[in-house]
């Protein structure tokens, strides 16, 4: 018995651009009775609702913290937000729980890529411009 190594990712997508928030509150607001039951046990629906919104509303604060790191895996894919360590049963960082508990919601993660692949080409825009 020991220490698991436990990662948690996400795309990096800046989550205050107009519209995002709204979208991603939509898909919560659009989830089954049994996925959040199996998200969170047999917590009330609109408390872990509640709870996504508040992991999804951290997602900025979260990147200036020690313990998350932002990678680009491989060129032509968005960059990741990270974070991870050795657990014991519990979360290995403070960012461990809001991100997992993000990317277990299905659809969230694909959302963010989207987002992430949105920022990008318009960094890309940017610097194209004279």
């Amino acid at each position: 018995m020991g220490a698991d190594l436990i990662l948690s990712f996400i795309p990096c997508a800046d989550t205050r651009k107009k519209g995002r928030r709204r979208e991603f509150v939509s898909l919560v607001k659009r989830l089954s009775e049994d996925v959040l039951k199996d998200l969170y046990g047999e917590a009330k629906t609109e408390k872990a609702r509640k709870k996504l919104i508040g992991c999804f509303d951290r997602i900025e604060e979260l990147k200036n913290l020690r313990d998350t790191g932002i990678i680009t895996p491989y060129a032509d894919t968005p960059s990741l937000l990270i974070t991870g360590g050795l657990s014991w049963g519990d979360y290995p960082t403070e960012s461990s729980e809001p991100i997992s508990s993000l990317v277990e919601v299905p659809g969230v993660y694909e959302m963010f890529a989207r987002w992430a692949v949105e920022d990008e080409k318009a960094r890309e825009h940017r610097r194209e411009k004279p």
